[in-house]
Parts: structure tokens; C-alpha cells; sequence
């Protein structure tokens, strides 16, 4: 590996300028590509975050030989192809999530990721949330839990609501708390049942709100309800309780920026309980970073590759097909 690794950044919006502009600072790592639709928004990161240049043409940076390390920020339905070209022109990828709209693209991007030799990350922030790991490190294994992630209704026009290139909000952001769930459980899904449907948005065949219940192979059942049926402000769009051995316990509100928990040795986690790094990012996308940028120089896993992402798609995948069905579905991974 190359003692300054160069990055390409595809897709320049939000989700792109926060990993751009946070993997640019890390030592060892320099922006040198970025692509995107519209030759403006590439041109804006350029003049931004350095670099060499700015495309509208993605094969100039997957291409280029010079950048070791892709950022893939792009609509979803986009996710495979690009990922499975980075991945045979041999470099490491931060893609953001969800991993793909299907199991058998999650699968194509795993075997290519594979074959390659490459590393990859998913954009699960949340499994970096100081208040998430310490929350599991406090309860263990749990016997119970409760993900839940609630949104203001999504606009008819929002990009990720539309069936082929964004497969709508609980695919989109699901996969944030199906990543999180099996975190918690510490073991592979094995069954799905849910309930759920069109609820929130008409003329669409998308499943907007889902209440699902997953089993793990372990034993350990999650309660998961996930939409835009509207934003509970008492505990916020993140929620997450789990229900642990011995009496103890925990439930996670605030954007899990906080913590009550019971049974354990402390009541509570929050701010004033993390050190000033924890706090600057209690949202967990530097720890994210960091995490990716020190598997590409070491060559070793990240904590949320591509079998995560899998994971996280299959779960949701199967929640469609218990909805569409009315029947349990057995999860396989």
C-alpha cells in the first residue's frame, strides 16, 4: 500500500462530502477524484477538499490506478455495479448504505469484495456510537429487544422513496437497525415475521411501516418497527431497549446519544458520562472513518463488511416477503 493513499469520491452530495471531507483529514490519505451526475456538485468538492480532478464520468475514477481507496455515495440501486467494478480494479470501498436493494446484489458485491482482496466498509455509523457500545458492553447478551426507528412522513418526491433506485425508507434506513439488532443479539438471524404495508404513501406498492419480529439464532427476539408514520420526540427517530440476564437492562433514546439503563452498574450514559472525543462524535462517523482507514493500511476487515451489509439487507428483505405473504420467513446467511 502506497504511504499517502489516493481517494475518489463518487456521488457528491450530503453523505459523500461528510466522508470526503472527514477521511481528507486523516494522515495518510488525499482526495484525488470525484464524480457525479452533475459536474457542478464534483467541481464544488474539488475547490472544497483538493484534488485533481472533476467528472461527470464515474469510469475516470474507478479507473484511475492512481486512487487506491472509492467512496461510493450514490442512489442504491447504483450500489452493486459500481462496487463490483471497484472491487476488480482492486480498490478498497466505503460504501454507503444500504449494501443493495437485493440479497443476490449483496451476494455479488461479497464475492467480487472477496475475489479481489479488497476492504470494504458500509456506512453502519451507528455500530461507532459510543453510547451503542457501551450500552452493549453494560447489558451483554440481552434476551429481548426493541429497535425502533420512526421518521417524519418522506416526501412522494424524495429520491430514496422511489421503488427502483431507492427501494423507499425501510430498506433505507432499516438496514440501520437491523445492523444494530443483530449487533446487540451477537448472532446470525435465523426467522422473520411482520406486519406492515403502504401506509403512509398511496399509488405505491412500497412497504413503508413495518412491525417485525426476529429471531436469532441464539435465542435472543427483537420487536422492529421501522417507517414514517411520524417522529416520537420523547425518545426521537433512534430507539433501541433491550431486556438483559439478571435483571438488567437498558433503553437507548435521544438519537442514542443517551442511555437509562437498570440492574447494571451505572443508571445512566450520556454526555456528561463520554470523554470530549466520544462527544465530538456521538454520532459515530469518525469512528467509522477511522475505523476504514485503519483496515485499508493494516489489510485487515473492517467490523461492518460486506457480510454485515448482507446481513442487513437480507433481514429487510425477508420483512417484504413476510408482509407480502402473511408467513414467517426463514433467514439463511
Amino acid at each position: 500500500m502506497a504511504e499517502v493513499i489516493q481517494v475518489g469520491c463518487i456521488g457528491c452530495g450530503g453523505r459523500g462530502r461528510l466522508y470526503t471531507s472527514g477521511l481528507a483529514k486523516l494522515p495518510g490519505f488525499r482526495m484525488r477524484g470525484y464524480a457525479d451526475a452533475r459536474i457542478e456538485a464534483a467541481k464544488a468538492f474539488q475547490e472544497a477538499y483538493g484534488g485533481d480532478y472533476a467528472t461527470t464520468d464515474l469510469n475516470r475514477v474507478l479507473e484511475d490506478p492512481d486512487i487506491g481507496v472509492v467512496l461510493i455515495c450514490t442512489y442504491h440501486d447504483t450500489h452493486a455495479p459500481l462496487s463490483i467494478k471497484a472491487a476488480e480494479q482492486g480498490k478498497h470501498i466505503l460504501l454507503e448504505k444500504p449494501m443493495a436493494l437485493t440479497i443476490e446484489e449483496c451476494e455479488a458485491i461479497e464475492r467480487a469484495v472477496e475475489k479481489a482482496g479488497v476492504r470494504m466498509a458500509l456506512g453502519f455509523k451507528m455500530r461507532f456510537m459510543p453510547v451503542i457500545a457501551k450500552v452493549r458492553e453494560k447489558i451483554g447478551t440481552p434476551m429481548m429487544m426493541v429497535g425502533q426507528m420512526m421518521d417524519k412522513r418522506w416526501a412522494d418526491t424524495n429520491w430514496a422513496q422511489q421503488p427502483k433506485i431507492g427501494g423507499g425508507n425501510v430498506i433505507s434506513q432499516g438496514c440501520h437497525t437491523t445492523n444494530i439488532l443483530t449487533y446487540f443479539a451477537g448472532a446470525d438471524p435465523v426467522s422473520v415475521y411482520a406486519e406492515g404495508g403502504p401506509m403512509t404513501h398511496t399509488g405505491t406498492d412500497i412497504i413503508d411501516n413495518v412491525v417485525a419480529t426476529i429471531r436469532y439464532k441464539n435465542g435472543v427476539v427483537a420487536s422492529m418497527i421501522q417507517g414514517d408514520a411520524g417522529l416520537n420526540p420523547h425518545v426521537s427517530k433512534f430507539f433501541f431497549e433491550l431486556f438483559g440476564k439478571d435483571g438488567k437492562g437498558a433503553g437507548l433514546y435521544n438519537r442514542c446519544h443517551e442511555a437509562t439503563l437498570w440492574g447494571a452498574d451505572v443508571d445512566r450514559i450520556g454526555p456528561e458520562t463520554l470523554t470530549p472525543q466520544e462527544n465530538e462524535d456521538i454520532e459515530g462517523d469518525q469512528g467509522l472513518l477511522r475505523h476504514f482507514a485503519e483496515c485499508v493500511k493494516e489489510n485487515r476487515p473492517t467490523l461492518v463488511g460486506p457480510r454485515e451489509g448482507r446481513v442487513a439487507t437480507t433481514i429487510v428483505v425477508k420483512i417484504f416477503e413476510a408482509v407480502r405473504t402473511g408467513k414467517p420467513q426463514k433467514i439463511e446467511v
